[in-house]
Formats: C-alpha cells, structure tokens, sequence
C-alpha cells in the first residue's frame, strides 16, 4: 500500500496511505486482542479469520465507511503477501493467501460489508429534513424545499 509514496509523493497520496496504516494498525490491535497474532502476515491467515471477521464487524460499527471499504484494504494486503510467496516460491504461503481470498469472498460480504451499509442507509434515512418556510407556505410553494 505504501508504493505509491515512492512512486508520487502527493499530499493526498500521503494522507491516503497514512489513513490506510493507521486503520490496518487499529485492526491489527483488535484482533491481537482476541488471539495471539505477532505479524499482519499472520492476521492474514486462515484460522485467524473469525476473529479478523469479529474485529472488522466491531469497527465498522463505529465508522460504517471504514466497514465498506476495509474488505479492499485486506484485499490488497493480501496481493502483498502473496507477491512475497509468488518470488519466494512458496507454495504453502501462496496456498494460505488463496484460501483466504476464498473466505473473504464467502463471509465477507453477509458478515461486515452489508451491516455497514443497512447502517449507512439507515444513518441517511434518520437524517433531519428542512422544512420549508411558513411564508412559502401560504404562496403555495409547499412541495419545494426553501432555505431561510
């Protein structure tokens, strides 16, 4: 994720790549609390994925775009590692990240991406309307929307 810096170092690209670590950092400490993780390589594994799944459904919960868009950051996380696999020609590894594309492609989806967006849209729905104007009223303008 941190390739673009060396690539572009914009002031937006910096803040993106930033706000992308700081966040795998966040998950990487809510899943170190459910089992015994030492590196994000071994968050990225299979039989760590429930509670990778637990962890993502917990921050979500706080943040709901965080929630839509955290199963792409794994996603890239997960290219990485199988990149390290694919030029250390490990096949147990590179094995290890297919599987774990597989159980992102099952779970993910029913178990963190759609909570975050029923929650989003909800968040919309209950949003404060304006109302319009009482002078706007009596003019019959009442189905149109006016700011004071």
């Amino acid at each position: 994720m941190g390739d673009k810096t060396l690539r572009r170092p914009g002031t937006a690209e910096l803040n993106l790549i930033r706000g992308k670590l700081r966040f795998m950092a966040r998950l990487f400490i809510k899943v170190q609390n459910c089992c015994r993780v030492n590196t994000v390589s071994e968050m990225l594994d299979c039989k760590h994925f429930d509670h990778l799944l637990c962890a993502a459904r917990e921050m979500s919960m706080d943040n709901t775009q965080i929630g839509l868009t955290m199963g792409g950051f794994l996603k890239q996380l997960n290219i990485i590692k199988r990149s390290f696999a694919m030029k250390a020609k490990d096949s147990q590894m590179k094995e290890d990240c297919n599987d774990f594309l597989w159980h992102m492609k099952q779970k993910w989806t029913n178990y963190v991406a759609a909570i975050a967006s029923k929650r989003q849209k909800l968040k919309t729905l209950n949003k404060p309307q304006e109302l319009p104007l009482e002078s706007r009223q009596r003019l019959g303008h009442s189905n149109k929307l006016f700011k004071k």
